[in-house]
């Protein structure tokens, strides 16, 4: 029959219109009747499920249904059923024995209707209906479908129908499908969640020992299921595993996570990682204390492992620690030595070290940790000892105990902003002048504790700080000496100044214990800068700068500028230099090309002094107006800020920029100014961190040693100050690990001590800290080498 035919036939056996309507559907059917096709019966079974003319329906079951005999239509009349489950359709099936064919779904339920179990058949095909039907909603085909799923003795069949019933099972957990997967023993291959879960329920979990890492997962979450057999069944299971990389997941877990199922499976299973280090840690985090000896006796395994640890394995680590409670494995934790550790944990490691070595009453370990912990922690040992009744052995030590001890018992807490308060950036200790003259300039020298002094009275001295003399003085020159330096090979040179700009000024430098001439400029020499080896830029009012050797008495390059430089500074890199004039100029060292300048001059406010950043990409320069400003490289030229016009300023003084210098090591600027206020700012955050102020009428200069130690401060009556840097470092002291200190901060501390209006509380901290170190470093050779500044007042003849 023609589809457009069907379609017009099924709609006329709905027709419920008066008088005609009957007619036409009693035709509608005689028509499919005759027709006799699978989709003519289909729409006539369906016609018996859907209409609600009963008498029609009966008609149609009794008068065309009934006789049918050729299968594909006694098909149709199943799947109608199947689709329906119509009461009426369901008699005609079982009075006529009817089973469908296929599909396979249809011939299943309808075989299980009506009894024949036999009929179902075997196969993949048959699985789906059969699970499915194990749930059907009519109890008969229920009925007959649970046990015979559960009996079933084909391999095929039975594969296929427990991925199936075990898989649905495992997502809802269903009663009725879980008798059935127990009826059948049923255990499914794939997925593997089904297969763990199905073997664990069904009392076959040796089906899962020789799976690899991929069971350990669910295996653990299956110990936490809310079925109790199979939460049991899985316990047992991840302790019985065969495969290496499952045993190994479960170590891992344990190492990891400290799973504590994962945990007692390991143990239980006598589970051990392959790996020497993760076998230690995996004894060791469980417990297993006299097995983890045999494999780490020495610690040295765990306290590698500790290093590089994660901060929860470390925790996990020190309550291991704690339930060993033996002394020895605080080696994992501080080092072989319990000490050597020290500058790398945390406080809480570190309390946790002291707290176990006070417990155990290990006070000759605590008395050692005294000299390396942060001073806090220093103090809390000191206490404890104190308190203990237990005093050093050698007498040297006791003698020190009995010092510190008392120091240690009043408060001597500090917050960062009090000791900024009392703690300046830098310490004066000496302050000298030359008897007849003044002095002009002064440098460091990069070998030791000297500086050379630069007077109008045509002379050069050098200065051993340390020891308050002379060590050489030069002979009279031809003018005054208003500009020196060392070169990187720590050999001085110097240079003349004058008022007349048409006079020749002479550079020297010394060697075989005279000053040689090196060249001359017409008029002052404005800059002496060292350039590397014994190489040195020098710069002067006949608008010329030039690069010598100071050894060989050799200009190795000259260039001409449209300017006469103020002053210059050199890059960290030693490969730019910036020379200040009304504006601001780099070039390349050593060739004097011309990179970048600022693009507008102010005539009434030049550049007098300035600095590089400690990345060389920035310069901070000081200019008459007072302000110091940031120099940024934009382009081809310089740029102050957005503009002149919006320039940003980084400090003010209220008198002229005198220096700007930049200490690279510690990223801190020091700026000075007439009035004779010295800034210190810390170049990452642009803040001010503290400042000193100078005693003389007015500050003419300022210069920093190499090393960043030591500051010299020069001012209009002639006099040079010496200043100890290294007490920027002492609010450091109080919060890092005594082991970081270095002689350095021993000389620091006893600088800071010089500080006259120290408050009780904070001497008495510094002289802790001061016999602390000078406890440390007893034995250190190099502790007398150590540069200082000889306090004191000096008047320095020269004849």
């Amino acid at each position: 029959m023609e589809p457009k035919h069907l379609r017009r036939l099924q709609k006329q056996l709905y027709v419920q219109v008066p008088l005609i309507g009957g007619w036409l559907r009693r035709r509608a059917m005689n028509a499919l009747a005759e027709d006799g096709s699978p989709d003519a019966v289909r729409v006539l079974a369906e016609a018996v499920a859907r209409t609600e003319d009963v008498d029609f329906a009966f008609d149609i079951s009794t008068e065309v249904l009934w006789k049918l005999t050729d299968q594909p239509a006694i098909d149709a009349v199943c799947a109608a059923w199947t689709q329906t489950r119509h009461a009426g359709l369901g008699v005609l099936l079982q009075r006529r024995d009817w089973i469908a064919s296929a599909p396979a779904r249809v011939r299943v339920l309808s075989a299980l209707w009506i009894g024949r179990l036999d009929e179902i058949g075997d196969g993949e095909a048959v699985a789906s209906p059969l699970v499915e039907a194990c749930e059907d909603v009519d109890s008969t085909i229920a009925d007959r479908a649970r046990p015979f799923v559960g009996s079933l003795t084909d391999q095929r069949s039975r594969k296929a129908v427990a991925a199936l019933l075990c898989t649905r099972w495992a997502d809802t957990r269903s009663p009725v499908l879980e008798g059935v997967m127990l009826a059948g023993n049923y255990v499914a291959e794939e997925p593997l969640k089904a297969r763990i879960l199905s073997a664990l329920k069904t009392g076959q979990a040796s089906l899962l020992q020789d799976l690899g890492v991929e069971v350990v997962e669910f295996l653990i979450e299956a110990c936490d299921d809310s079925d109790e057999v199979i939460a049991g069944e899985a316990a047992q299971a991840l302790g019985s595993l065969r495969s290496v990389g499952a045993r190994e997941e479960v170590c891992r877990l344990v190492i990891e996570q400290g799973h504590p199922i994962a945990q007692n499976a390991a143990v239980a299973g006598g589970y051990l990682p392959r790996d020497s280090y993760s076998r230690a840690l995996f004894l060791f985090v469980t417990e297993q204390w006299n097995r983890y000896e045999d494999v780490d006796f020495d610690g040295r395994l765990l306290v590698t492992i500790y290093a590089s640890a994660s901060a929860d394995l470390r925790q996990r680590i020190i309550t291991k620690l704690r339930a060993a409670g033996r002394t020895h494995y605080l080696r994992i934790l501080a080092g072989g030595d319990y000490r050597s550790r020290v500058t790398v944990m945390t406080s809480s490691e570190t309390e946790f070290l002291v707290q176990m070595l006070a417990e155990k009453e290990e006070w000759t370990k605590l008395w050692d940790l005294t000299f390396d912990v942060p001073l806090h922690w220093s103090l809390r040992i000191l206490r404890i000892l104190g308190g203990s009744g237990w005093q050093p052995q050698a007498g040297d030590d006791r003698v020190l105990y009995r010092e510190l001890v008392p120091l240690a018992a009043t408060d001597l807490k500090f917050s960062q902003k009090e000791l900024s308060q009392q703690l300046p950036p830098a310490v004066r200790l000496a302050r000298m002048r030359v008897a007849v003259g003044r002095i002009n300039d002064v440098a460091f020298s990069p070998d030791g504790p000297v500086i050379g002094l630069g007077t109008s009275q045509r002379r050069v001295i050098a200065w051993h700080f340390a020891r308050g003399e002379p060590e050489w003085v030069s002979s009279t020159l031809k003018h005054s000496i208003g500009r020196v330096a060392f070169t990187h090979t720590a050999n001085l040179v110097c240079a003349e100044r004058t008022s007349n700009t048409r006079t020749p000024c002479s550079v020297y430098g010394r060697r075989n214990a005279k000053m040689v001439k090196l060249r001359q400029h017409t008029g002052s020499v404005t800059s002496v800068k060292a350039i590397g080896g014994s190489r040195i830029m020098t710069t002067g009012r006949d608008q010329k700068v030039a690069i010598l050797d100071q050894e060989t008495a050799r200009t190795l390059n000259e260039r001409h500028f449209p300017f006469w430089a103020r002053e210059a500074c050199i890059a960290p890199n030693g490969e730019l230099a910036a020379l200040l004039h009304t504006g601001a100029t780099l070039v390349s060292l050593p060739e004097l090309e011309e990179i970048r300048s600022t693009s507008d001059w102010d005539w009434w406010s030049p550049f007098r002094h300035a600095a590089f950043s400690p990345d060389g990409q920035e310069l901070i320069a000081g200019r008459y107006a007072r302000e110091v400003l940031v120099v940024s490289k934009a382009g081809e030229s310089l740029s102050v800020g957005p503009s002149f016009a919006r320039r940003q300023v980084l400090v003010n003084h209220t008198g002229t920029i005198q220096a700007v210098v930049m200490l690279d090591r510690r990223s801190v600027l020091i700026t000075a100014a007439s009035e004779g206020d010295i800034l210190f700012t810390a170049w990452d955050n642009r803040s001010v961190i503290g400042g000193v102020h100078t005693s003389g009428p007015r500050l003419t200069s300022l210069h920093t040693s190499p090393d960043e130690s030591f500051m010299a401060v020069s001012d209009s009556d002639g006099f040079v100050s010496l200043w100890d840097l290294r007490t920027l470092d002492v609010p450091l002291l109080f919060t890092a690990p005594l082991a970081k200190t270095v002689p350095d901060h021993l000389a620091a501390v006893q600088a800071a001590k010089q500080i006259a209006d120290l408050s009780d509380k904070l001497r008495r901290a510094l002289e802790l800290l001061e016999r602390v170190m000078q406890y440390r470093f007893r034995y250190d050779i190099e502790i007398g080498e150590v540069p200082t500044i000889k306090v004191g007042e000096f008047d320095i003849e020269i004849g």
